[in-house]
């Protein structure tokens, strides 16, 4: 077999004393979050130094957001409510 025995992964993730299909559905799963934190973290830092840099108060609207979006690449529908709140949050840190 191969370098892991046919797995992804050669850790018992899920504690049950062996390395099977379960553990790599858990590592994969461990991946999938990570990059989506970090597609998160991402988006929301772009945005809020968007909405800084064009001097946009606290509260703008659903166009202005779309019409950022569109500046920077991002889609808006990728944003949802907990991404609006800590957007909201880092402007409120900010002062802006």
């Amino acid at each position: 077999m191969g370098l892991f025995d046919g797995h992804i992964t050669d850790t018992d993730w899920n504690g049950d004393g062996k390395i099977d299909s379960w553990d790599d559905a858990m590592f994969l799963s461990m991946i999938d979050n990570s990059v989506e934190a970090m597609n998160r973290e991402d988006r929301i830092s772009r945005m809020t130094s968007a909405i800084t840099r064009d001097g946009e108060s606290k509260q703008i609207g659903n166009e202005e957001f779309a019409q950022l979006c569109d500046q920077e690449g991002l889609n808006m529908a990728d944003f949802d409510q907990s991404d609006i709140n800590e957007i909201q949050r880092r402007l409120n840190r900010w002062g802006r």
